[in-house]
């Protein structure tokens, strides 16, 4: 079910090295790293984390728990869902130029959720 955590970083330099040294007492190892996020994976059923280098767009946002939908189809149906149910959009569903779709919204306490669908996955 959950798929990803996601914690946004101001400095992710330093956030990095913190990371590497505490996610490796657990398994995990890095899997993607770019100029404005590093992710790291225990495997293929373990939970990514991952840290965003933060910015003025995401400077609300502390973290976000990541949902895994079973087709790209099921993250449209899941997102318009939650927003019948009271949530509002936060990233309307998108595909990536790496084959992920995804959608966010807050929920009624404004925390962050994320719905991913990976072809890869």
């Amino acid at each position: 079910m959950i798929s990803r955590v996601i914690l946004f970083s101001k400095n992710l330099q330093k956030s990095e090295v913190f990371y590497d040294l505490l996610l490796a007492l657990f398994g995990a190892k890095k899997a993607v790293k770019t100029p404005n996020s590093i992710i790291w994976s225990a495997g293929k059923n373990g939970v990514d984390f991952a840290i965003y280098q933060n910015d003025q767009q995401l400077q609300n946002t502390s973290t976000v728990v990541c949902l895994q939908a079973s087709t790209a189809y099921e993250v449209t149906l899941i997102y318009k869902a939650a927003l019948r149910f009271g949530a509002i959009c936060a990233g309307k569903p998108s595909c990536s130029d790496k084959g992920v779709q995804a959608a966010y919204f807050l929920d009624v306490d404004n925390n962050k959720i994320g719905i991913f669908h990976s072809k890869a996955a």
